[in-house]
């Protein structure tokens, strides 16, 4: 396969990738408007390669409780869709993020202590997880 070959499909991948992420966080912001009553009883379990994606509603965490897993000196990411505009706090950590209403927030978190940090929102306040800060 000559080079030309290879640059357009990386390009076509790349656009597709990109399509594909855009109509899934336009699908859960419509999604807001709907009403959900229960709340998932399992935990999400993500690790550093993976971002997390958070959804509150009215309130209350319409997507399972997360555990992100990193080693120290890595990044944590998380994404946060929320119809009401809160702060994100990490406890131990001592890091505010502002979550505004409605539109996608990414929350990067860098880690340099290991040990377990609670996040929650702190307008309404809620537990959403776990930041696990595993050591090398």
């Amino acid at each position: 396969m000559n080079k030309r070959a290879l640059v357009y499909l990386g390009a076509a991948s790349a656009v597709l990738a990109c399509a594909f992420l855009y109509v899934q966080f336009k699908t859960e912001a419509a999604v807001q408007g709907t009403t959900s009553t229960s709340k998932p009883a399992t935990v999400q379990d993500t690790s550093a390669a993976a971002v997390a994606q958070i959804r509150i509603q009215g309130g209350k965490l319409q997507t399972a409780p997360l555990r992100l897993k990193v080693q120290a000196g890595e990044t944590a990411r998380l994404q946060v869709l929320s119809d009401e505009t809160d702060e994100l706090h990490v406890h131990g950590i001592d890091q505010k993020f502002v979550i505004f209403a409605g539109q996608l927030t990414t929350i990067e978190i860098p880690t340099r202590r290991t040990g377990s940090f609670e996040l929650e929102t702190h307008d309404r306040p809620m537990t959403i997880g776990v930041l696990e800060v595993h050591p090398n």
